[in-house]
């Protein structure tokens, strides 16, 4: 059947043909089947009774004139059947009623009329794209009066886009088979129950008609989708699916005869390519044979048809007119040379019955219907005139007949019995409503008992919608049909005559009814309305579950609208249910609108004048555009609720332009066109439920789920029937001989196979078996498909392609796999199933190793024979070639081999490979054995030196590149898939990692945490021989162990290790720890060994400011810089939001004051490097405060003047509103310095000091929140002064500061607790005007107009507090009093606070820092506390003023007094009582307005200091055995603020340090020392001649004389400390002859008893006490006599 494929036209001999004529006389016979007519056929003596005009009006529509006129030209060429394929890709014909009722759901008429016309418009839209009902019964009448029978042609299961769409969207099911949109699934139970249905309602239309003939077309199926080879059909024979087919095509055939049809079918699909295993054809199906096939699609021979009993018509193929292809439309003088009996394919059938000539519609479009009909008339009468005479089609029309107010329509009807029934029982009744007649019709030739159409009254008070229809069956049974309820009376089909009826639907009865046929194992789903999630039935035959509900699509309407603004859908139609396109309206006034179509363009129809005066025309179009300017239309409204657009065009006479519509597009015409506005509704489609139907044993059983009930059928198969499946056995492209032969046949009985889970492919194949020799061991299994076969042809390895499978099953009548044992995919009939198989090795002897490929090994070759061809020639002299290495790692990380080349190293030849093209080594596996386990493979990459002789090759591994390539939370086998290798004497090392197994023989060695030694954290065996023990002497030593080695049972020295992060297989968080190794144990007769260990996994950090802290997972412990982390996460802080990085830091950011020890928990996950398993460490955190800590201005709450809580972010923000400002410096993200209590970082930094404050020469951090405050600033409507408050623990604090001549009191007061009012515990005020500077004399005098603002000064200090909780309240206050700017207003800026003691005052925690117990002794009050006037001799502190020439002066500082301030040339000195138990001595420093040097006497250079932050610096004295007396000095520019003297102890020392009396000693040399720092730095010394020479070796006990010659400029002389300063002048003649000149020198001299020989140390000193480098004089002492003569003779005694 030519419909998409095109063929080659085959030659045919021209014949000549003899017009025979033969009158025939037409006798009436009488013959009635139901429906509307009833025809019989003459038969010619052969049994040739069918000359039938084939037309293809699926795919185009003809109209009944065109129809009408095809069957006219049929008639007269002799045809007397025309075939009207109304269903071919398209389904151009609908009934009236094409209500469905599928799987118990009912589609009404109309949703599956539009689901119809919808398939076909996207098939191929026409005009009209169907005929209706009415034209089809004219279309049958009309044939009948020319003698000729309608045979109906829905072509199924494939041509059927329009139906399968339908279906599709209907069922919400795809019901296409693999993507086909022509053809279903036949397996599909949605998709077929959906098309037989469909096709019942044609099949009963029909045969009411009279029809005697029905044709299934079951051609090309899925032909779209597989064009190629043997196409669809081999498909479903390649997938073992063509059953489903025959089946399918049977049952058609069952529903075509049980309608008193006969069933025809195109031939290419019945027995396909000749297979007859799949299931029997009914033969009653007549065939209508077209084509014997191209290529590889091989339909059954015609012949073989014949012979099988098939009635054949001859449909050659070679003679189709087709439309759209020119080369395939029959010509007249073709068609004249049809011969009936020759058959496609060369096969002669002498019985044929019947002859087709086929119009079809390939391309719809390409030709008019009147086109086709004019092009094939001469063709029909050509081909007619070949075929026999047969008798013309008689018809008898159907009647209608009424009795007793029942209604029967049936063919030939000629009377009706009717008489009141007896009710039968039906279960589904509502009791007491079913109404049963006894209806019997007549014909003129006696009663009719076949189908026909019955209405009965529906009695009165009856709910119509649940009324439904039933007949009794001969047997009894009762068959319930539905129907259509319209005014009263219920209207249904039955298929015989007998006792019927009525019922109502029970309240709680199913309203449908639904059957479900399913085999042992098989599945299938349907959807019911509502919600049924979960387990609906579960019996011994059945499941059913439902799943998660889901929306319906809701229902989409259409309302006649009223115009006005809006978008409406616009028809040309009344009462269209369907309208298309959109316009929006909108009003311009004036019955003028603006309208615009659904791409959002301005619509108006327009005319434009062609031609002059009179001769010209109006020419109309639609002008779109996206400007509405002249845009406007007139809309009129008509009575009957249409409009007319129309828009007024000038010139020429005017013209009026109205908008037209012709299916989608709008158009413009001259003639007034109506069109109708509707709106849109959607109504929601409720919930839907899938119900899953699984079969579980053969039987049958019933559920009813919601108004559904399922009546389910499982049926067992035979499995005896089921085709074997074939396992071939390979290692690559070799064939293993295992069991006696090389594959091995499954039946779908065996084992376990027939079962949902199936069987282990394991347990089906065998697990050893031979190749050339050679033990091999099974592998794994393969599905390789039919392109992509293992052969035994050289190069082809299919072990990397396929399917992996280790499950087989057959199940749900289908073969199929699974890698998992949980999703299965069905076997194609055409698959190769492989077993592969590996060579059994010996590299490795703990365990066994399988390769595919096996190289050369190394032990081959033995020096000084024959086998050197393997390094000469295998490799060619080593240059080509790569190697493979294998070893075995312990637990305790011993290797075997622990060195290479060993002899099993494997050499492989290499040529001509690279990264594109390397050289592959096939698959290693490795099996277990009684003494090892397998936890680990992995591959470390290598390289090779000494390559130039076999006898000195190297290899070299990288262990950096060892990669983990399977471990047990893989499961399955131990195996590396391939190796590559793209280098030149490249090598690969496979490590496999072990454990061994307990056995009564093992040992045992124990890995313990000291605090919990119930169970070992870790333990690991070693296998040995029996009687193997430890070493008698293991034991623990000086953290190490001793005596630790075994022998294991392959004869492999293993080490008991103790080294945590040598050991892979322990988890992180032990390997990451802090450990101290601390015991190890043996027991059970030294079978046992046990090590134990003490953890630290705590770290604490000290935080001295409120700065964020950073924390590294290094800072935590530095072994995490080699862990894989993948994830850190941190607990609860009790004081600090904490963050997390990408990077696997963390951010510490405190949120408020810290008090107390804040412990969080920071856990790190990532995968063992080792074992590539999940692991994680755990971690204890804990910050605490330091005894002091230095807050920024954020951790305070300001109110504003106006009780608001907000910081502005702008300067000028108004009186009493708190502002932030900045110096410019302002500094971000910043981290304070990372302080580990206990650790090194403390040896640099003191509480109170961090780097980032270094920089902060004004503000601190380059910010402050500054508020100003006026006399008015405080008035009606203000509620109070503005004010900042803190919540702090701890015994005191500083206020942080700018002070300068805008500056104003602050007062502050603090409250217990967290209180902000009532009584407070103190309370303080305190001026910060500062406006002072330093005359030429360097002494401090008032300046008004100074401008030299101090930053971060600490204007108030808070001590003496009992330790706890406080708040702060600091009120900024207007008063004239205070008030020294002249401005009648002042500032404050709030920067920064420092808490004391937040842990409390005496906390021996800070021991470990040498912080504790501190105490602050301050130091402007100690200097100025004997009032204005200096007395040197009871001071404890001085001021020392003038640099070099430093003197003690009176000390005097305006501004608040909480500093000493110095100036470039002061200093301060003081005497710190000697006390063995002082930790360390501090300062308090800062340079608040500029860059100072500080100075301490005895010490380092000068600290530069820049920063305005008070921070504390050591002070390098060692006063724990004598008093120290210090002097500070500033050697900077700016000035040098010095605050508090800190005082830290080793232990509590419960007393209060105090400086000591300074003594005039002290002072005077105090004064000295500042006077040293200052003065003036002194030139070095270098004389001119300065030499020393002891003359000559001396004997020991004489006296040795030192001599010392010096130029002039030398006053004196120091040797060993002791200075000369005696000396002779000298002279002496240096140079010869005339250039000779006198040199005048001093010659010094020191005499010494010689003891030993020695160095001497020179100086030579001036005038001005500055001393010389030193030089060495070496005395050399030879023995005396007596220790001569000793050393001689000594030895004679």
């Amino acid at each position: 059947m030519n419909q998409t494929q095109t063929r080659s036209l085959r030659k045919k001999v021209l014949s000549l043909i003899l017009a025979v004529v033969m009158v025939v006389s037409l006798l009436p016979i009488s013959a009635f089947a139901s429906g509307d007519s009833t025809s019989t056929t003459a038969t010619t003596s052969d049994g040739y009774e069918y000359n039938i005009m084939f037309l293809d009006c699926g795919r185009k529509y003809y109209s009944v004139d065109s129809i009408k006129q095809i069957i006219d030209n049929a008639s007269a060429a002799g045809f007397n059947y025309i075939q009207l394929a109304v269903g071919n890709d398209g389904l151009r014909f609908l009934l009236d009623d094409m209500s469905l009722t599928v799987n118990g759901t009912t589609y009404s008429s109309d949703t599956v009329s539009k689901a119809i016309h919808t398939g076909n418009e996207k098939y191929y839209n026409f005009d009209v794209d169907e005929l209706t009902q009415s034209e089809m019964d004219t279309i049958i009448a009309y044939a009948a009066t020319k003698g000729m029978g309608v045979i109906p042609g829905v072509n199924t299961p494939g041509h059927m886009d329009a139906i399968l769409s339908a279906a599709s969207s209907l069922t919400g099911t795809t019901c296409s088979y693999n993507g086909s949109v022509r053809t279903i699934d036949v397996t599909n139970n949605t998709a077929v129950a959906f098309t037989q249905a469909l096709l019942q309602k044609y099949i009963d239309y029909f045969a009411g008609k009279g029809c005697q003939l029905f044709n299934m077309g079951a051609d090309e199926y899925a032909n779209d989708k597989y064009t190629g080879g043997s196409m669809g059909f081999g498909k479903l024979q390649s997938t073992g699916k063509y059953k489903y087919y025959v089946e399918y095509v049977n049952q058609l055939a069952k529903m075509i005869k049980a309608a008193d049809m006969k069933p025809m079918a195109f031939n290419d699909g019945i027995y396909f390519n000749n297979n007859t295993s799949s299931g029997t054809f009914d033969t009653d199906i007549i065939i209508c044979y077209w084509s014997s096939g191209w290529d590889t699609y091989n339909p059954m021979p015609a012949s073989t048809l014949d012979k099988m009993g098939f009635r054949l018509v001859n449909t050659d193929g070679s003679y189709y007119w087709v439309l759209g292809k020119t080369d395939t439309q029959c010509s007249a003088n073709k068609a004249s040379g049809f011969k009936k009996n020759s058959f496609p394919g060369n096969s002669t059938i002498n019985t044929p019955a019947g002859s087709m000539f086929c119009i079809w519609a390939d391309y719809p479009g390409a030709e008019t219907e009147a086109n086709v009909i004019s092009k094939t008339a001469g063709t029909i009468a050509a081909f007619g005139k070949t075929l026999p005479a047969v008798k013309k089609v008689e018809t008898v029309e159907s009647k209608t007949v009424t009795k007793n107010n029942v209604t029967v329509t049936a063919p030939g009807l000629t009377d009706l019995t009717v008489a009141v029934a007896d009710a039968p029982a039906i279960d589904t009744a509502a009791e007491g409503k079913v109404v049963a007649y006894d209806v019997t019709p007549a014909t003129a030739s006696g009663s009719y008992k076949k189908n026909g159409t019955v209405t009965l009254p529906i009695p009165e008070g009856w709910d119509a919608s649940r009324v439904r229809g039933f007949v009794q069956n001969e047997d009894g049974s009762i068959t319930t049909v539905t129907g259509t309820p319209a005014d009263g009376k219920f209207t249904f089909t039955v298929p015989h005559f007998s006792v019927l009826g009525v019922y109502e639907l029970a309240a709680n009865a199913a309203t449908e009814t639904k059957t479900i046929n399913l085999t042992v194992g098989g599945t299938t789903t349907d959807t019911i309305d509502g919600e049924y999630p979960g387990t609906k039935l579960d019996d011994a035959v059945a499941s059913v579950v439902g799943g998660e509900p889901t929306d319906k699509p809701g229902t989409t309407t259409y309302e006649p609208a009223t115009l006005g603004e809006g978008t409406f859908y616009v028809s040309t139609t009344a009462n269209d249910t369907a309208p298309t396109p959109q316009l929006t309206f909108e009003d311009a006034g004036n019955e003028q609108y603006y309208i615009k179509d659904s791409a959002g363009k301005y619509v108006y129809p327009n005319a434009t004048f062609e031609g002059i005066f009179i001769f010209g025309q109006w020419r109309y179009s639609v002008i779109t555009t996206a400007d509405k300017k002249d845009a406007t239309v007139k809309v009129r409204e008509g009575e009957d609720g249409s409009i007319v657009i129309s828009r007024a065009v000038t010139g020429n006479g005017g013209t009026t332009a109205y908008l037209t519509l012709s299916g989608t597009p709008f158009g413009a015409g001259g003639n007034s066109k109506s069109l109708y506005l509707y709106s849109q509704k959607t109504t929601p489609g409720g919930k839907e439920t899938t119900l899953t139907f699984t079969g579980k044993s053969a039987g049958t059983t019933t559920v009813t789920i919601g108004n559904v009930k399922y009546n389910i059928t499982v049926t067992a198969e035979d499995l005896s029937k089921v085709t074997p499946l074939t396992i071939e056995y390979w290692i690559t492209n070799r064939q293993v001989t295992a069991n006696g032969g090389t594959n091995k046949k499954i039946k779908a009985a065996d084992s376990t196979i027939y079962s949902e889970t199936g069987a282990k492919f394991t347990d089906l194949v065998p697990a050893t078996g031979t190749q050339d020799g050679n033990d091999v061991v099974f592998w794994k299994g393969t599905r390789l498909t039919s392109d992509n076969k293992q052969t035994d042809t050289a190069g082809v390895d299919k072990t990397k392609a396929g399917d992996s499978l280790t499950y087989i099953r057959y199940w749900n009548t289908k073969w199929s796999f699974s890698a998992d044992g949980k999703t299965w995919e069905d076997f194609n009939s055409e698959d190769q199933i492989v077993a592969y198989y590996l060579q059994k090795t010996e590299v490795t002897s703990e365990i066994t190793t399988n390769v595919v490929d096996w190289g050369q090994p190394y032990s081959e070759w033995v020096a000084g024979t024959d086998n050197r061809w393997f390094w000469d020639g295998y490799v060619e002299n080593g240059s080509k070639y790569v190697f493979l290495d294998f070893a075995v790692v312990y637990e305790d990380n011993t290797q075997n081999p622990s060195s290479f080349p060993s002899d099993n190293t494997l050499f492989y030849h290499f040529d001509g490979c690279s990264e594109s093209n390397p050289r592959i080594l096939g698959a290693i596996s490795f099996t277990e054995n009684s003494d090892y386990e397998i936890w680990k493979v992995t591959v470390t990459d290598g390289t090779s030196t000494g390559y130039s002789s076999y006898e000195t090759f190297t290899p070299t591994y990288d262990n950096k590149t060892e990669t983990t390539v399977w471990d047990e939370s893989m499961g399955g086998i131990p195996q590396i898939d391939q190796l590559q290798y793209i280098a030149n004497r490249s090598g690969k090392l496979v490590r496999v990692y072990v454990r061994a197994k307990v056995t009564e023989d093992s040992l045992t060695v124990n890995y313990y945490d000291e605090s919990n030694t119930t169970l070992p954290f870790y333990s690991y065996n070693i296998a040995v021989a029996s009687g193997t023990t430890f070493n008698n002497d293991f034991a623990y030593s000086n953290g190490s162990l001793i005596n630790n080695t075994v022998t294991n049972i392959k004869n492999v020295t293993q080490t008991v290790n103790w080294k945590l992060e040598e050991m892979s297989e322990i988890g992180a968080q032990y390997r990451y720890s802090d450990y101290t190794f601390t015991n190890a144990n043996k027991e059970t007769g030294n079978r046992v060994v046990n090590l134990y260990y003490k953890f630290k996994t705590e770290k604490t950090f000290v935080v001295d400011f409120g700065l964020p802290l950073h924390i590294e997972k290094t800072d935590i412990n530095p072994a995490l810089a080699n862990a894989n982390i993948t994830e850190v996460a941190v607990g609860k802080s009790l004081y600090a939001t904490i963050n997390a990085n990408a990077d696997y830091s963390i951010d510490y950011i405190l949120n408020k004051t810290i008090d107390g020890s804040d412990r969080v928990t920071v856990t790190y996950s990532g995968t063992n490097k080792d074992t590539g398993k999940d692991d994680s460490a755990t971690y204890n955190l804990t910050v605490i405060p330091a005894t002091s800590v230095y807050y920024e201005d954020s951790f305070a709450t300001f109110t504003n003047v106006d009780g608001t809580k907000n910081v502005a972010q702008v300067d000028n923000a108004g009186k009493g509103i708190w502002t932030k400002v900045t110096d410019g410096t302002t500094q971000t993200n910043v981290n304070q310095a990372l302080e580990e209590l206990g650790g090194t970082t403390n040896t640099k930094n003191v509480y109170g000091y961090d780097p980032a404050y270094a920089d902060s020469s004004k503000f601190s951090m380059g910010s402050a929140t500054k508020v100003t405050v006026a006399a008015d600033t405080y008035k009606e409507g203000k509620t109070q002064w503005p004010t900042a408050t803190f919540t702090f623990t701890g015994t005191g604090f500083d206020v942080i500061s700018l002070t300068d001549n805008t500056s104003g009191a602050i007062f502050v007061d603090v409250y217990k607790g967290t209180a902000t009012s009532g009584d407070s515990v103190k309370s303080y005020a305190v001026n910060n005007y500062y406006s002072y500077k330093q005359n030429e004399n360097g002494q401090w005098v008032v300046s008004k107009d100074g401008n030299n603002a101090l930053y971060q000064i600490p204007v108030m200090k808070v001590s003496g507090l009992d330790y706890g909780e406080y708040t702060a309240v600091i009120r900024v206050a207007y008063s004239s009093f205070f008030d020294q700017t002249t401005k009648n207003e002042y500032n404050f800026w709030l920067d920064a606070i420092r808490v004391y003691d937040p842990m409390g005052k005496d906390n021996a925690t800070y021991e470990q820092d040498n912080e504790g117990y501190p105490q602050y002794i301050k130091l402007h009050d100690e200097l100025v506390k004997t009032g204005s006037s200096i007395d040197a001799k009871l001071g404890a502190t001085v001021f020392i003023d003038g640099a070099a020439e430093a003197t003690i002066a009176q000390y005097k500082n305006y501004g608040p007094n909480n500093e000493v301030y110095l100036a470039n040339g002061q200093a301060i000195t003081f005497k710190i009582p000697a006390n063995a138990n002082i930790a360390s001595i501090q300062i308090g420093a800062k340079a608040p307005n500029g860059t100072a040097k500080m100075t301490v006497t005895g010490t380092d250079d000068p600290k530069e200091i820049s920063s305005a932050t008070e921070m504390y610096y050591k002070v390098n004295v060692d006063a724990t055995a004598a008093d120290k007396v210090v002097a500070i000095a500033n050697k900077g520019t700016g000035i040098l603020s010095l605050t508090n003297l800190k005082i830290t102890f080793k232990t509590n020392p419960n007393a209060t340090v105090t400086l000591a009396a300074l003594t005039d000693d002290d002072q005077a040399n105090a004064v000295a020392q500042v006077r040293a720092l200052f003065a003036e730095p002194v030139e070095p010394f270098n004389p001119d001649l300065f030499t020393a020479s002891w003359g000559h070796s001396v004997r020991k006990g004489d006296t040795a004389t030192l001599t010392v010659k010096t130029s002039e400029d030398v006053e004196a002389i120091e040797v060993d400390g002791q200075m000369i300063d005696k000396y002779v002048t000298r002279t002496e003649r240096s140079g010869w002859g005339w250039w000779a000149k006198t040199v005048t020198f001093r010659e010094f001299t020191y005499t010494d008893t010689a003891t030993v020989t020695k160095d001497y140390t020179v100086c030579a000193v001036n005038g001005k006490g500055v001393s010389s480098d030193a030089i060495t004089a070496t005395l050399t002492v030879r023995p005396s006599v007596r220790d001569w003569l000793h050393g001689i003779f000594g030895k004679w005694f």
